[in-house]
């Protein structure tokens, strides 16, 4: 569902900087991505699957956030018709 997301291995001129910040990662299902859609679509924020992962870790209780926190919600790039099937339920 999240296929910007996708990739075969983290750049190399990329994980110098990713590398001292990276805490941990995170895994998210489609479902809770699709719930994350709906409740950002709620909202009045369209975004394309993968820019509600984040959403998606927060909504499902994969992360606790305990202080001032910034989601980043991006992307547009999904055709109208499966948005609207994605949020459907």
């Amino acid at each position: 569902l999240a296929d910007g997301l996708l990739t075969r291995s983290v750049g190399t001129l990329t994980w110098p900087h990713i590398k001292p910040t990276l805490a941990g990662v995170l895994a998210v299902t489609d479902e809770e991505i699709r719930a994350a859609l709906r409740w950002l679509d709620a909202q009045g924020i369209r975004v394309e699957p993968s820019g509600a992962v984040t959403t998606a870790a927060v909504l499902a209780g994969h992360h606790r956030v305990t202080e001032p926190t910034v989601l980043v919600c991006t992307g547009g790039n999904v055709d109208p018709t499966r948005y609207q099937d994605l949020i459907a339920g």
